[in-house]
């Protein structure tokens, strides 16, 4: 809705989609040293460290730049979480109802944002048994905001669940139901332990805060927070994209609680200033490492992937001047190419396509659902797009499927640098590698 409004006012969309998106992870950088000052009492070093950490977190920058909706539901999720928060000191009514309203648009952004909006409440709830409000009252003062996100969003669910016809996004169904699912889950898991929490090290911290849950319902409410979200992503497998794009909604408050345990830790030891500032020089040099040796975990491949991406721009840029009007096409990294061709297009992972997302089939250990032969058959596109661009020419037989027949194509849209091998660029021609629909084979 958003993007809508700014096409219409004539602004370019790739731009203003990533100055929304860097300008949230903005504001969520500021919120995490006001929360950390303001409702955990952190000082000093401390008190930065939040802040600090997420401002360096390769997935926090990467995906700040994407301009998808990661970032915008991640602010939208934590001014949920700061509301809550001033509900909890203040007792404050309207702030109770922001929190709804906060968590009924990130809900509309994301559909775990419901996930959050549940958590809340029962955090509400028990906020209000803290202040001493009768059980009855407890439950009236719940009505205003269980109905500022309920109405609302009941309305677009229920529309779209008519509309469609199911509970969840088609991209739910497309993206689920994997061999080894809840394994793979558990892998991204560790792999963002590895790759933002200094190997594990990290962990430590936020851990050590966790372990005062009880002292502080502000920790218990950050900590359930967590444990749901990762319990979330181990069901759902994760997510194929690099960096862990997946983390990036409870970052803030993994790193708010290392904040809180740094504190504590520092604490500790007083009387030991050499490990003091041990620990200090390792918290400061790790992040900045990570981000900006490209041979770091998360680093590595991501050069590679957005050198494809300047090449998959020229493709699209290519198709629109050759492509024929009304000619369709069918990809498989179904964003950049369709942008910039203009053309109608099929995702062949079925994002966009029911069948696909109901009926595709996973290969051997691979999480994208495809089904080549009904693209072909069924939807019968002119340009069915076989791989990322290349710096050498591709050879391939043709297809004939029934009636129709591929002619396989190897064209050079312009000069451009790729990844040949790990961390060995190499500029040349650009190939784009296509198959393209030719007259009828059979009568």
């Amino acid at each position: 809705m958003m993007m809508a409004g700014l096409s219409g006012a004539g602004a370019d969309l790739l731009t203003s989609a990533r100055v929304i998106s860097i300008s949230c992870g903005m504001l969520i950088i500021i919120a995490a040293y006001f929360i950390s000052v303001r409702h955990f009492r952190l000082t000093g070093i401390s008190s930065f460290a939040a802040s600090f950490l997420i401002a360096l977190n390769p997935g926090f920058v990467i995906w700040s730049y994407s301009g998808m909706e990661t970032l915008f539901f991640s602010l939208l999720v934590l001014t949920g979480v700061m509301c809550l928060f001033r509900f909890e000191d203040t007792g404050k009514s309207a702030y109770a109802a922001m929190m709804s309203g906060a968590f009924m648009i990130a809900s509309l952004t994301r559909p775990e944002g419901v996930m959050y909006f549940m958590i809340s409440i029962v955090f509400l709830y028990a906020a209000e048994r803290r202040n001493s409000v009768s059980h009855l009252q407890r439950l009236r003062n719940m009505v205003l905001p269980v109905l500022i996100f309920a109405v609302p969003y009941g309305i677009y669910f229920l529309w779209r669940w008519v509309h469609y016809g199911h509970f969840f996004p088609n991209t739910f169904y497309a993206k689920t139901g994997f061999e080894n699912q809840q394994l793979t889950g558990l892998y991204y898991c560790y792999k963002f332990v590895r790759d933002s929490m200094a190997g594990g090290f990290l962990l430590v911290l936020p851990l050590y805060a966790a372990f005062h849950f009880r002292q502080n319902p502000k920790i218990r409410y950050l900590t359930v927070i967590i444990l749901v979200h990762i319990l979330y992503l181990v069901i759902i497998g994760g997510d194929i994209l690099p960096v862990q794009r997946f983390f990036v909604p409870v970052i803030a408050y993994i790193f708010i609680l290392t904040g809180i345990g740094l504190e504590r830790l520092l604490s500790a030891l007083q009387g030991l200033p050499l490990m003091k500032w041990l620990l200090i020089i390792v918290m400061a040099a790790y992040p900045v490492n990570v981000l900006m040796d490209s041979r770091s975990f998360p680093m590595l491949g991501l050069r590679r992937t957005l050198l494809y991406y300047d090449a998959m721009k020229m493709a699209g840029i290519w198709l629109k001047s050759n492509a024929l009007p009304g000619e369709t096409l069918a990809v498989e990294s179904a964003g950049i190419m369709p942008y910039y061709s203009g053309m109608r297009s099929y995702d062949r992972l079925g994002l966009n396509d029911y069948y696909i997302s109901r009926h595709g089939k996973y290969g051997k250990g691979e999480r994208d659902k495809s089904d080549e032969e009904y693209v072909r058959r069924v939807l019968r596109p002119d340009y069915f797009v076989d791989a990322f661009p290349t710096l050498e020419r591709q050879v391939k037989p043709d297809i004939v499927d029934d009636s129709v027949r591929y002619v396989y194509e190897s064209r050079i849209i312009g000069r451009g640098t790729l990844e040949v091998r790990t961390g060995v660029e190499e500029t040349g021609d650009i190939y784009f590698n296509y198959y393209r629909k030719s007259s009828t084979a059979k009568q």
